[in-house]
């Protein structure tokens, strides 16, 4: 900002005295700034040129000499970065504060004026689209196949997955109805295996997407509790792992009631608040998700499309436009059926899990409702992906991996050390390569065995006496959670044939630990499920 002459010499003078007579020669000593002012003039004279300052706009005019701090405050919010950089110091001096103290107030200031200032140093607003309801019924087995077909027009997908996709889009639309929401995992084992595309269609079709491939927790809860979005998270496997935070909010993000506590500054005091975690997430990445993220997922594994495998082409700029007749179908339907599904009940396989069910049950009431196929093939989909042994944290099949060792001997005792060999040997296993491309030891074994309360002991097997294991000892770890019924989705090693529950001493085998016969013919049949009536306007 111009400055005008300084009284008594004069703006363009390039030396000043000083007490004693004595000259200090400052070349070209010409303020460009108050802060240059200050430095050769003083405070007095940068007080008396600021308020009849006029290169700044009319908010940051003083208008008279009694300014008082909270007025300056909001002058100075008004300014640009750069101007108020120019006379943040000297304000600062003027009003006896630090000048971190007025940061810190003005930046306060300029988040109350709501953004007012736009520029691409602010960002862009978040804004999401509401497409008006088709103006007709809609039919719910029709609208589902309809948008299954949009996902197997596009990608080459494995069996079913267009399915779980189709019924995961519409569920998007209800997520104000839904008791819990599956997350969507979309991995692969190497990059250009259509996980981007994938995204790219789910953007065009979900309600609210909001897709991005990096952003810090704070941001995230922060958009869910104004917005509850989809949110379409792309290159998981680059930050999720590192990241307690983010993973703390997808942990709690399934249940509506999931929320993440802050202290947050209000009136100028400190309040805890809760941010809520809640909406339908979709996740993409190569490889596995941390296990407990795994368990609240519906997984669909993509493989890269071969040469002879032919799909349209994906246009970013047209399918949105080419698709809103169909988000707007979507809208009817749920806008018909929305207080039939959120009061339903559906029947859950009971080869499900309290997790699994709760992930799925939204999904069971969408099939159940739009009628035909769906309910029944929603339900063969979440037996498969109950019995796919990738859905099995470690430990459960460490536990089946186990009891495997016991049968295949046909022992009822083993020394640690044995165990282990044993363990190793298993070809299709991981634990021959469990740390770092190293074999599992007996001291990692303990490790992964200590949250079940196993512990090895003193174990005597004619005619030594070293650490190891009895059977007994896992027998409450195989009934609470590999369990009668889930037991069987646990895969065998390669060319091993044994029953879960078969003691080794045959016939003599505990009547508490025999399953009952209806658990072991269940998995072998497909179950039937009849369609509740709802009381939606089409099905």
């Amino acid at each position: 900002m111009p400055l005008r002459k300084a009284r008594g010499h004069g703006m363009q003078s390039s030396s000043k005295k000083l007490k004693g007579g004595k000259c200090s020669h400052k070349a070209d000593a010409i303020p460009t700034d108050f802060n240059g002012l200050h430095q050769l003039e003083g405070l007095e004279e940068v007080k008396r040129q600021l308020p009849e300052s006029t290169s700044f706009s009319n908010n940051s005019r003083v208008t008279d000499g009694t300014e008082i701090l909270e007025q300056a405050v909001t002058r100075l919010a008004a300014l640009k970065p750069l101007e108020y950089e120019q006379v943040r110091e000297v304000e600062a001096q003027r009003f006896s504060v630090r000048v971190v103290a007025l940061d810190k107030e003005v930046e306060r200031v300029r988040r109350e004026l709501g953004g007012k200032e736009e520029g691409p140093h602010l960002g862009r607003e978040i804004t999401f689209d509401e497409p008006e309801p088709w103006p007709e019924p809609v039919n719910g087995n029709g609208l589902l196949n309809e948008v299954k077909a949009v996902f197997n027009g596009y990608l080459v997908l494995p069996p079913m997955a267009s399915s779980i996709l189709a019924a995961w889009t519409v569920h998007t639309y209800l997520i104000n109805a839904a008791h819990a929401t599956p997350y969507l995992h979309i991995s692969s084992p190497q990059p250009q295996c259509g996980k981007s595309t994938l995204l790219d269609l789910l953007e065009a079709l979900v309600y609210r997407s909001f897709k991005f491939a990096s952003a810090s927790p704070s941001a995230i809860f922060r958009v869910i509790e104004e917005h509850h979005p989809t949110l379409l998270i792309d290159e998981a496997d680059s930050f999720l792992k590192e990241n307690e935070d983010l993973r703390g909010i997808l942990n709690d993000g399934y249940k509506p009631n999931g929320s993440v506590l802050r202290t947050v500054s209000i009136n100028n005091e400190h309040q805890v608040r809760a941010f809520s975690t809640w909406g339908a997430k979709a996740i993409a990445g190569i490889g596995n998700l941390p296990t407990t993220i795994a368990d609240r997922s519906i997984e669909i594994t993509l493989k890269r499309k071969l040469p002879t495998e032919k799909t349209k082409r994906l246009r970013l700029r047209t399918i949105g436009k080419e698709l809103l007749p169909l988000r707007r179908r979507i809208v009817r339907w749920v806008e018909d059926n929305k207080e039939a599904i959120a009061k339903a009940e559906p029947l859950i396989p009971d080869e499900l899990s309290n997790r699994r069910e709760e992930v799925w049950e939204t999904l069971f009431a969408i099939a159940d409702c739009a009628g035909g196929d769906w309910p029944k093939v929603m339900r063969q989909i979440a037996g498969q992906q109950n019995t796919s042994s990738g859905d099995q944290p470690a430990e459960l099949q460490l536990l089946a991996d186990i009891l495997s060792v016991f049968e295949d001997k046909q022992i009822d005792r083993i020394f640690s050390n044995e165990l282990v060999d044993a363990l190793i040997e298993m070809e299709d296993r991981p634990w021959g390569e469990w740390r770092r491309g190293k074999p599992i030891t007996s001291n990692l074994l303990s490790k992964l065995l200590k949250p079940f309360k196993i512990k090895a002991k003193q174990v005597w097997i004619s005619p030594k006496n070293r650490n190891g294991y009895l059977k007994t000892d896992f027998d409450d770890a195989y009934i609470r959670y590999v369990g009668f019924q889930r037991s069987r989705t646990l895969k065998a090693p390669s060319g091993k044939n044994y029953s879960h529950f078969q003691n080794s001493r045959g016939n003599e085998a505990r009547e508490s630990h025999k399953p009952p016969e209806s658990a072991l013919d269940e998995g072998s049949r497909v179950l039937e499920f009849q369609s509740p009536e709802f009381e939606g306007k089409s099905k």
